[in-house]
């Protein structure tokens, strides 16, 4: 039997030892060395208490890579000696051994260099870049958009490696220009790019960066700016300056400097007790969203200041049967940026319990936020609610059950002027997954939500909601089907009133009459019926996707759909049918063949029409397009 044991992470050095193809490459002496072979010989000793050394009871991994079964296993050594050239740069071993008495003895783990230079173990670098030119051919009835439009974008990536040291590189910028100048587009913008430098478990980011702040403190935050991470031990520190408002625009290339739009913040991560993986996390956030930069609609956040500080402990009750959370924050939030007064302070609590039982996952949590609480992160999260939930899921041989529920109290200080509304949803949920069998699915939601301590004037509110779904999914070589059905209901017994109910159905199919031809119809039939006057509104819905592979070189692409609604008192019928048609051709030429040249017609039309006042609208447009695509990699 194999026997497959943990993988724990590699440990790099700085020996920064030269080793040629000749020299015998023996763990300890391999560890930390640069080898000028790209296929080395990998040899490591087994300890003297190794049970029969033999594939049962020796493992090797290189790259995280299981290669015992392309390994040498002797008495006294396992080695390997690579098939292919290994790439540039760092790579570990480990091997791992049962003993005497069929327990895994200590894990041996080790790395070693494959230098792509003198100065640098691996230094690489690509570039892609990606442009297409649209030119209108014809229209009517005319000015539904630019005459030409030209739009380019570019992605690079580069990597440098010397020893505990790493560099990356990621960036992707696009420019967009057309005749009629649309948007104010024309110029270039820094759609995302991220420069991370690394070493030894510490690193600096500067860019797009991504933070893990605790849950009630918001999540994640990822913005543009800095992150310094720092590791030792069981402790990790993350320190950031990132702007408070998502950007996309080399103005904003270390948007760092304005007070106005900052967060300024610090996670700390320290395990406390490792065999019961006890982790203590807390956050620290202070920082504040000004005026928005209206850049590509990027306005995230509305105009807030405050501070929120979290502090949250997880760890294992009874090994994997129950595990643990609970969590404290205290926030000050003002939405008044223009002065230091009316800060309002609000505290939250949380705390979830889990586990695993043979097949069984469960779980409930309870959390809790008073009226003042509001993190600066996410200034539009729901305040003054309790919250209670539970889930478990069950996994059969062939099937699966889950059921979730969740009970929610708004207003649970009971202000003045706005009711207490409790919410309660309940959802379970069924598949079957039976080998020659179709892919069954089913589900059902409940909920209901009732108010009270209603202020004066105010409607109770008072209603259930009920979906049920399901459905199956059946496919075969050279065709699919897949049938689906939707039942929605609203049951209000407040004095509005608004009862309504709908079906939904759905069918989809996929058929691959030949090998180069692929036909995907759909057919959607929807009803709904609501209060007051029992208004029915039928809604039918086909379309059609085919892609046809004329040659290796060419393609053709259709998609046609046609839409009818009407309503039974007349009030309402309309009926759309729209078409679109592209045509690729993958030109070909022994200039420059790295770079991809494509030559495409794309024909769009659509004709809707009003029953009701016997109106019609169509419309129809054609383009040539042309796209180029270059990549450029180095070495």
């Amino acid at each position: 039997m194999r026997v497959f044991f943990p993988v724990t992470l590699y440990c790099l050095t700085c020996l920064f030892v030269t080793a040629t193809a000749a020299e015998a490459l023996v763990f300890p002496d391999m560890n930390g060395a640069r080898v000028e072979d790209r296929r080395p010989t990998i040899t490591a000793p087994l300890p003297p208490g190794t049970l029969n050394p033999g594939p049962e009871t020796v493992r090797m991994a290189l790259d995280d890579v299981d290669i015992t079964a392309l390994a040498v296993i002797t008495e006294t050594t396992v080695s390997y000696t690579p098939e292919a050239d290994l790439d540039f740069g760092a790579h570990s071993v480990i091997v791992e051994v049962l003993g005497q008495d069929g327990q895994p003895l200590p894990q041996e783990h080790w790395s070693f260099f494959v230098p792509q230079s003198e100065t640098w173990d691996r230094a690489s670098a690509s570039f892609q870049l990606d442009t297409e030119l649209n030119a209108k051919l014809t229209e009517y009835p005319g000015n539904t958009g630019p005459d030409w439009q030209a739009q380019t974008a570019g992605t690079l990536s580069t990597v440098l490696e010397r020893g505990k040291f790493r560099a990356t590189l990621d960036a992707n910028g696009w420019f967009v220009d057309d005749s009629d100048n649309y948007g104010g587009q024309d110029k270039f913008s820094l759609n995302a790019y991220l420069l991370k430098l690394e070493y030894d478990g510490q690193s600096l980011s500067l860019g797009d960066v991504s933070v893990e702040t605790t849950e009630l403190a918001g999540g994640q935050l990822a913005r543009r700016g800095g992150l310094l991470e720092l590791n030792a031990g069981e402790t990790a520190v993350q320190g950031f300056i990132l702007r408070s408002n998502t950007v996309a625009d080399f103005d904003h290339l270390l948007p760092v400097d304005e007070s106005n739009q900052r967060f300024t913040g610090v996670t700390l991560t320290q395990g406390l007790y490792p065999q019961k993986n006890v982790l203590l996390k807390a956050t620290a956030v202070t920082g504040q969203s000004g005026s928005a930069d209206n850049v590509s609609g990027s306005d995230l956040i509305p105009e807030t200041k405050g501070q929120i500080y979290s502090l949250g402990l997880s760890g294992t009750i009874v090994d994997e049967l129950l595990l643990g959370e609970v969590e404290y924050a205290r926030s000050n939030y003002d939405q008044d940026t223009r002065g230091p007064y009316g800060s309002k302070r609000g505290e939250a609590w949380r705390s979830r319990l889990s586990g695993r039982y043979d097949t069984l996952d469960y779980g409930g949590g309870y959390s809790s936020r008073d009226r003042h609480f509001q993190s600066v992160i996410n200034p539009g999260a729901i305040n003054n609610r309790k919250e209670y939930m539970l889930h478990a899921s069950k996994s059969f041989e062939e099937s699966s059950l889950s059921f979730n529920g969740a009970h929610s109290y708004d207003n649970a200080e009971k202000l003045d002027n706005i009711p207490t509304v409790r919410s309660t949803a309940l959802d379970l949920g069924y598949t079957l997954n039976k080998a020659d069998w179709p892919f069954l699915f089913a589900n059902a939601n409940l909920s209901w939500q009732k108010s009270g301590h209603e202020p004066d004037n105010f409607d109770a509110i008072d209603n259930q909601s009920r979906i049920l779904s399901f459905g199956l999914s059946l496919a075969r070589e050279t065709w699919s089907i897949v049938p689906s059905y939707v039942f929605t209901s609203f049951d209000d017994k407040s004095g509005a009133d608004m009862d309504s109910f709908s079906h939904q159905m759905l069918l989809s199919l996929g058929w691959q009459p030949l090998p180069v031809l692929s036909l995907n119809p759909a057919l959607t039939y929807a009803r709904t019926e609501s209060d007051p006057g029992s208004l029915v509104v039928e809604d039918w819905l086909g379309t059609l996707t085919a892609t046809w592979l004329i040659t290796d070189s060419q393609n053709l692409n259709l998609t046609v759909s046609g839409l009818d609604s009407r309503a039974d008192d007349d009030s309402m019928h309309t009926t759309a049918f729209t078409g679109q048609a592209q045509y690729n051709w993958i030109l070909g030429g022994t200039f420059l063949e790295s770079v991809t040249r494509t030559l495409g017609l794309r024909g769009q039309y659509s004709k809707t029409r009003d029953h009701i006042s016997n109106d019609d609208n169509e419309e129809y447009v054609a383009f040539l397009s042309l796209n180029f695509s270059i990549p450029v990699t180095w070495p």
